[in-house]
């Protein structure tokens, strides 16, 4: 045990006694790095802190649009020290100093950067630091980066005005320490320390004080390249009390240290919120065509809406009343989101865009009928089963080499649409489908991915490039009169950040994701067409893949449950497995098919019917069948039915198997003739034909067999009675393995039956018996 702990490297030795001093008399432990740290200030207990109370005042610093600069070029409100503007990465920016400060999406490279050009060599005694309102998004967010001074110099000043005396009020913010920890050893170095100083803004009396303590380096991470991650984030602050004759308050925040050594922080969301309770409106904010809808607070209208709450005539005073989030009220044609489209679905429309077939070329060649012109097939967008490699090195692409959705991870079949966005909002893709029934639910489906990769955005993003996301629109219009119907929109479609810094990862393929809605025919429509378009006007990163378009009725399954097999010359029937959930109109129609290929589909004289039946089944019933189910009077129109799957039916030569032969001593087998005149009475048997392992036996066409030797194998008999009719007879398995362990005796016999010994025997026909315990068995031999 050490009493007082300093920074440095320490091992442990261990000797017998008296030997502790002699070095190659002992063992020794590794070397072992101990760091004494200033322990981290206790944080308020988020209950403490009012983190849910009203927002009166927010700095964010902004930067929350991903193509907004990298680096913030308009200084910050109430900030004393000196903004600096220029490129954070530039290996010869010395702009930030002692006393200056950054708005930026990233920390600043402050140290020796070998090359701008090789991110391994870079180098920074700076964290690379993340925002607090967006973590782990290098895309979205200002945070404020202090070089501090060390003077105790106020840097930041703010005023709250119209308030009320006795409300209470938190005050806080997010401060990271953003040198990195080896930096701080072997040499003496100054933690960030903040005070907060409230004041009364008519007078500048002092109200209250708070003192955040050090804010430590973070110690989980110790490495020399550690900078490529962010510090933590601490939250300080302190709640405060309004006092009598006070209706406004002056907020200064100071570097509370002196020294510039590792005096460097970060600072985020500083907050000024009332503590009261939170007000929420209940009721729901999107609202469908010509709907009635009322909220606990009003009745609602179009529009954005919130619920304030005060004490006895404070109503008035915006900075000393509770209010709920803005509310927001839609009214629009209803679509459900992707993860409730009805499951009992029936395909009407698929484009997977062919290349289903590994011989088919990497790239198709034929423009999608659905296609619009305005993308050219080759240079806008790309029908590949491998995603574009979208530069001119051929160790690094901007997009990743994409996967087909219908055969994941094989890039030897299925095309996918791939694009590279105009940016111009048009329409890229578009397909109708008609013979619809008013009341029909429907669904409209695709799946979408981003393909440029997270690491081409953050060099977008780093080099200040302007970029944007894929925002994907379904519209749904009338073809009569190209009224719109219905809009699904799949706002910002993401990069994969889950492959972000992940080495080459170009060669993967970016996740797909689903989207979707569904939609009920409207009255008077029959028709409906489909447009999907690009709604953004940013090319950069706005580089996309679209596959299997589908529109699918939302109508109950149907499926035929009978056997899939029958015999020749019996009566069958075909008995399905339905129930009406409401979506057809009773009385229901149905309606058989018969295909020989299943293909060419022809509707089954008399299928009318719920079970369609045959009293004797020939092979000319064989082939494929499915049935349709409809409302009455919609069995014709085959958008307004659902139907099963495909079912193949097949017919077989059937025998009748009875239990007729017998075993006798394992060397013979006969067939019971008094069970075959039992079982078939007044026929006549016309043919015996005795089968082993399932092939005839040749010649063995009396009712008995027998060999040489003990039976062995699976033996079964096929009778032929009058009229050609064959029954089957048992299988019997014959398992004769002898047991070796066993003696085997031998008994002969010659051919009057007279035992004999073997030095006896001269030419004839021997009867050889052999007994092995319970077993017995015989064998006829020729002696020439």
């Amino acid at each position: 045990s050490i009493q007082k702990a300093e920074s440095g490297w320490y091992k442990a030795a261990v000797a017998s006694v008296e030997n502790i001093d002699y070095v190659n008399c002992r063992a020794m432990s590794e070397p072992f790095l101990l760091k004494v740290n200033t322990c981290e200030p206790p944080e308020p207990p988020m209950e403490e802190l009012c983190t849910d109370g009203l927002l009166l005042f927010r700095e964010d610093f902004g930067g929350n649009n991903p193509n907004d600069p990298r680096v913030g070029q308009t200084p910050v409100q109430g900030m004393t020290y000196e903004q600096a503007t220029t490129d954070i990465w530039n290996p010869n920016n010395l702009s930030v100093k002692a006393g200056k400060y950054i708005v930026t999406k990233s920390g600043y490279c402050n140290g020796d950067t070998a090359s701008t050009n090789d991110p391994n060599n870079r180098r920074s005694q700076w964290f690379f630091q993340d925002d607090h309102t967006y973590p782990d998004d290098y895309t979205r967010g200002y945070f404020m980066e202090v070089d501090g001074k060390g003077d105790n110099a106020i840097f930041y000043t703010t005023t709250i005005n119209d308030l009320c005396e006795g409300i209470e009020l938190s005050f806080m913010a997010y401060v990271a320490n953003v040198q990195l920890p080896w930096y701080y050893e072997n040499q003496t170095r100054v933690y960030p320390r903040l005070q907060f100083t409230l004041l009364n803004s008519n007078d500048n009396a002092v109200l209250s004080n708070y003192d955040t303590g050090d804010i430590p380096y973070d110690s989980r991470y110790m490495g020399l390249f550690d900078f490529n991650y962010s510090s933590v984030w601490h939250r300080v602050g302190m709640n405060f009390t309004v006092p009598p004759g006070v209706n406004s308050i002056t907020l200064k925040i100071a570097n509370n240290t002196t020294g510039n050594n590792g005096n460097d922080f970060a600072i985020d969301d500083i907050e000024i919120r009332l503590c009261a309770p939170p007000v929420t409106v209940e009721g729901g904010n999107e609202l469908c065509t010509n709907e009635k809808a009322t909220l606990t607070i009003q009745k609602a209208e179009s529009g954005w809406y919130k619920a304030a709450v005060a004490s006895v005539e404070n109503i008035d005073y915006v900075n000393c009343r509770a209010m709920s989030e803005p509310f927001l009220i839609k009214v629009q044609e209803c679509v459900q989101p992707v993860d409730e489209l009805c499951s009992n679905e029936r395909l009407l429309f698929r484009e997977d865009f062919g290349g289903n077939d590994s011989d088919d070329p990497e790239r198709g060649s034929t423009r999608p009928p659905g296609m619009d012109n305005q993308y050219r097939l080759g240079g806008n967008c790309y029908l590949t089963k491998k995603g574009i490699r979208n530069s001119s090195s051929p160790d690094y692409s901007l997009w990743h080499i994409q996967d087909d959705h219908t055969y994941p991870n094989d890039y030897t079949r299925g095309y996918f649409l791939e694009i590279d966005g105009l940016g111009n909002n048009v329409p890229f893709y578009s397909t109708m489908i008609e013979g619809l029934c008013e009341g029909s639910e429907m669904t409209f489906s695709a799946y979408v991915v981003n393909v440029t990769t997270a690491n081409q955005i953050a060099s977008y993003w780093q080099r200040g490039v302007e970029y944007a996301y894929p925002h994907i629109r379904m519209v749904l219009t009338n073809p009569q009169d190209e009224s719109i119907l219905a809009i699904q929109e799949l706002d910002t479609i993401g990069y994969d950040w889950s492959l972000y810094q992940v080495s080459d990862a170009w060669k993967l393929s970016a996740q797909w994701q689903r989207m979707g809605m569904s939609f009920t025919v409207p009255p008077g429509v029959d028709a409906i067409r489909l447009t999907i378009d690009n709604f953004v006007t940013a090319y950069s990163g706005n580089d996309f893949a679209v596959d299997d378009i589908e529109i699918h009725i939302c109508l109950p399954p149907v499926r035929i449950t009978s056997p899939e097999l029958v015999c020749e010359k019996d009566p069958y029937s075909f008995e399905i497995e339905f129930e009406n959930d409401g979506s057809m109109p009773e009385p229901l129609e149905y309606q058989w098919f018969y295909s020989s290929d299943n293909e060419t589909w022809t509707a089954v004289d008399g299928g009318a019917v719920r079970e369609l039946s045959f009293d004797k089944v020939t092979s000319d019933k064989v082939g494929w069948y499915k049935v349709a189910v409809a409302g009455s009077g919609n069995i014709d129109r085959v958008n307004c039915r659902t139907e099963s799957e495909p079912f193949r039916l097949d017919v077989e030569e059937c025998h009748r198997c009875a239990n007729i032969i017998v075993n006798k001593y394992n060397w013979v087998l006969l067939v019971d003739n008094v069970k075959v005149r039992e079982l078939f009475p007044n026929r006549t048997v016309l043919k015996y034909q005795w089968y082993k392992n399932g092939e005839p036996i040749p010649g063995a066409n009396e009712d008995d067999y027998s060999e040489y030797d003990e039976l062995c194998g699976t033996f079964q008999m096929i009778l032929t009675l009058d009229g050609d009719e064959e029954v089957c007879s048992n299988i019997l398995e014959i398992n004769t393995a002898v047991q070796e362990e066993q003696p085997v005796h031998v008994f002969i016999y010659d051919s009057r039956g007279v035992p004999v010994r073997k030095n006896q025997m001269t030419h004839g026909i021997y009867l050889y018996r052999y007994e092995q315990g319970d077993k017995v068995w015989t064998e006829k031999k020729l002696i020439p």
